[in-house]
């Protein structure tokens, strides 16, 4: 609120709309990274929501220092005009991958659910490892972390579903939940030696969908 109050006397008294724009961003983020703070500390006050309040803060403040950098890298850095989109990618990369780990932190306390919020939690640091790997290491290839991110976004969903359900539907589920481990293995080796991306993305189609209906059936 403090930070809001002064950026409406900055836009009376400081000259020029770049300044001004800069802290009114940074009021609404910061306001709006308060508002999750807050939701992350009444869950770490119950045991059963600890983990997932506990990645929930880590996650907020990776975000909100990432979005604040992108905002005044411009005016801080020399280089600030190449380290702003890279931050604010950065953001945006964690914003997205954030909720299925806190979906996967949310299944830590319930005994059956454990193995899949594990699973995703997993998949998902992975995935935004691979994505901020391409925002910021000069890779030549950039295809290898791009079909990690993929194969892992796609199948760690209907994998922990199966996994999950496997708790009450043991041999079913588990051989579905194994043909899927199978596929994914199989798929990312023919992924990683294949030279042409648009081919192989038709196989991942066919693959996940079949892997995912036999294993519910």
């Amino acid at each position: 609120m403090a930070l809001a109050a002064f950026t409406g006397l900055a836009a009376l008294f400081v000259p020029g709309r770049d300044v001004v724009g800069r802290l009114l961003g940074t009021a609404i983020l910061t306001a709006v990274a308060s508002t999750l703070l807050l939701a992350a500390v009444r869950c770490l006050e119950r045991a059963i929501t600890r983990p997932m309040g506990m990645l929930l803060g880590i996650s907020i403040l990776a975000i909100f220092l990432t979005a604040l950098g992108s905002i005044w890298s411009g005016m801080v850095f020399a280089n600030g005009s190449k380290l702003g989109p890279h931050l604010g990618l950065s953001s945006l990369i964690l914003a997205g991958c954030t909720p299925p780990v806190l979906i996967g932190s949310a299944c830590f306390k319930h005994a059956a659910a454990r193995s899949s919020g594990i699973l995703l939690l997993a998949c998902w640091i992975a995935v935004a490892v691979c994505w901020l790997s391409l925002v910021w290491l000069p890779l030549r290839d950039m295809s290898p972390p791009a079909r990690i991110a993929f194969t892992l976004a796609g199948y760690s969903v209907p994998a922990a579903m199966l996994l999950l359900r496997g708790k009450y539907a043991k041999l079913p589920s588990r051989i579905g939940f194994w043909i899927l481990t199978l596929g994914f293995t199989i798929l990312g080796i023919a992924w990683l030696a294949s030279q042409h991306w648009y081919d192989s993305q038709i196989q991942v189609d066919v693959v996940l969908i079949l892997t995912g209906i036999g294993g519910w059936l």
